[in-house]
Order: C-alpha cells, then structure tokens, then sequence
C-alpha cells in the first residue's frame, strides 16, 4: 500500500511538472499562432494591425520591435528626415516618424501596384502598376504630394545613383524601343541607344554604367550586361547561373550574387566585375540582405527545403522560411549569427527580406505577418 501510495505521489508530482513546462515552454502565446484565416496580433497585450499604435512596440529582449500597425506591400526611408514610409496592402500610405508615431499621409488608394522603387535620398519614388499586361511607371513627389507619369512603354526604370533629380528609363514601343535617360525637373528625355530586348530589368548601380538584366528564375539562365553611359557600349558582366540574382551595395562596388537551379544553390560575393571575392558558405536570397560598410547583414534560413526552385517559389510564395540574422564580413566572406538571436518560441517566427539599414537598426518585413520590424544593430 506503501509503495503505491509512493508511486502515486511520483505520477502526480511529474505531471504537474510536466504541465507546468508546456505552460512555460509550449504553449501559444498571441505574437505566436493566430487562428486560421486570421491576423497574426502583433504585440503581447493582443494589439491587431488595424488598431492605431503611438509608438514602437518592443516585443522580445533582443532588440527587436515591430514599427507598422498594419501588414505592409513596401517601404522606403526617407534620409532626409528619417522618417519612415509604407504602403499597406490596402494600398494606403504612411509615414512613421523617428519617435515611433504612425500617420496616414494618402487620401486615396493606390491600386494594382507592382514594386516600388525610391531615389537615393527617398524623397522620390518609382510606382510601377499593372505588371506584366498593363505595366505604367509614375514618380511620386513626397513633398510636393504630386505625380510624374513616365511614357506610354516604359517597362523599366532606375534612379542615377548620384541624384534624385535623374532617372533611366527603358521603353519597348515598337520603333522608339531604347533606353532614355529623364531630367525630372526639365522633363527632358535623351535617347541614349536604341535597343530590341524585352521583359528585362534595368538597374543603375554605378555612376556611368546601367545594367540590363534578365527576371530571375531557376528555370533558365540569367545574364546582366553592362552598358557604359559616355562610351554607348555594351559588354557582359554576368553570363551564367539559373536563378540570377544580385544586391549591389550603395557604391556599386560590391555585390551579392545568387545562383540556383533547383537542386544546388550558391551565393558568392563578388566586385563590380564580377570577380569573385568569397564564397559564402551559408546561402539565401539577395532580396534577404542588406549592405553596412564592414558587414552585410542578411536573413539566413536555418533550413532549405530539397528540390525548392530559389527564386520562384520564394518570389510566388510557394514556401516561407524559418530564419536567423548573420553578419557577412566584406572581406572574408566568413558569416556569424548577430547576437545569438534565434527567432523561436521566445520570439514571433521570422522571414525576413526588403533587408535596409537605418542608422543603428535594421529594417525588414517579416512575410509571416507582413509588418514591418526593427532590429537593433
């Protein structure tokens, strides 16, 4: 009777230990699950996105903190004032002051938008709308609250990264298909050279050189060529790699390149000549990095699903993925996890991308939620 009696207590005492570590351990807490259909909350107290928040919410110890009230489509800082913009997935915009404050600065919504792409101060910003059937491009004003449409066949345009009066542009209309370059403040264009390419991108990362460059899929390969603005030539830079894709840092000087075909995937860091200068040995996405000036800091999964085609099934939101922030040394190549975070059952879930860098933080939309975060560097 004894010994059962000593076995019963035993049964009680581990079950209650047991309960009591699910409780600690385990079970979800509102930043963690949310029912199915439904928003993820936001913050501890149950905050959802459509509630007005005055000011940054910190939701873990490890510097981390949610900035947006609501799920976000894009954003852009503003250096000028530091200020924060975004365009929720209503299509309505706001601003988020350096205190932390959310404003709705549109009266209307924009509709049907495709990417977004702000001047090098972000006081300016490329809309495009309407990919791949109708596609039109349109420059926002900040402080002048106005719009500048580009010409009827501009399917492509990119910033001087010197200026954010300057733009290119790359038109395919049937006989006038070239690259431009536009003036925003004249509106006047210049045809640089007449070119027959369609459905590629256009990118200006270097004072006096554009790239032209292939969508990237795994399912062909992608090239970028280069095309020297005061010469009018074009020679290759990148011409191989299923998957092609590159982030280029501010200067232009250096890039993060990424190649994948389904089964094996690299990710290299290379020059502005594509010399490679390390191979980084834990691999992601351009798109989940952001450029310092000793590091990169990129959104690294912990795991890659076998046979996953890298970008499209990322980019169609095929998969999410499970990831830790790394710091990636400039000269080595050499990567190390950024203060030992580890995005677990502590901390919201996080896949990371849109990476940017705002003076001592680091600013990311999270695609399990869609809102906007910060981390501090």
């Amino acid at each position: 009777m004894k010994k059962i009696l000593i076995i019963t207590t035993i049964l009680v005492v581990l079950g209650i230990g047991g309960y009591l570590a699910w409780q600690y351990f385990f079970q979800p807490t509102p930043t963690e699950v949310a029912e199915e259909g439904a928003a993820l909350p936001i913050t501890e107290a149950g905050i959802t996105p459509t509630e007005k928040r005055p000011a940054e919410t910190q939701i873990t110890k490890a510097g981390i903190k949610i900035l947006s009230t609501r799920p976000v489509f894009d954003y852009w800082i503003n250096k000028n004032t530091n200020d924060v913009y975004f365009v929720d997935l209503n299509g309505e915009m706001h601003k988020i002051s350096p205190s932390g404050t959310e404003e709705k600065i549109n009266a209307q919504t924009i509709s049907d938008i495709h990417s977004i792409q702000p001047s090098p101060d972000g006081s300016r910003v490329i809309f495009t709308f309407g990919y791949p059937f109708q596609t039109t491009l349109s420059i926002l004003d900040i402080a002048a609250k106005s719009w500048q449409p580009l010409p009827a066949g501009t399917i492509s345009a990119a910033w001087d990264p010197r200026s954010n009066n300057q733009i290119s542009y790359l038109k395919d209309n049937s006989d006038k298909s070239g690259i431009f370059l536009l003036t925003l403040s004249t509106k006047k264009a210049t045809e640089l050279i007449k070119v027959n390419q369609k459905d590629l991108d256009l990118e200006w990362a270097l004072p006096d050189v554009l790239y032209l460059k292939t969508k990237p899929s795994a399912e062909y390969n992608g090239f970028i060529w280069a095309f020297n603005i005061k010469q009018k030539t074009f020679s290759p830079l990148i011409n191989e790699g299923a998957g092609l894709s590159v982030l280029w840092s501010d200067n232009g000087k250096l890039g993060c390149r990424f190649s994948g075909n389904g089964f094996t995937n690299s990710f290299t860091l290379i020059d502005e000549k594509n010399r490679v200068l390390a191979n980084i040995s834990d691999v992601t996405l351009p798109s989940k990095c952001a450029f310092g000036i000793n590091n990169a800091y990129c959104a690294i999964p912990i795991r890659i699903p076998p046979r996953v085609k890298l970008p499209d099934d990322y980019l169609q939101k095929e998969i999410f993925l499970d990831d830790l922030i790394y710091k990636v040394d400039l000269t080595t190549g050499e990567t190390e996890q950024f203060g030992n975070i580890s995005f677990n059952i502590f901390t919201p879930p996080m896949d990371a991308y849109h990476l940017s860098i705002q003076k001592n933080r680091l600013l990311f939309i999270n695609r399990l939620d869609n809102l906007l975060y910060s981390l501090d560097l």
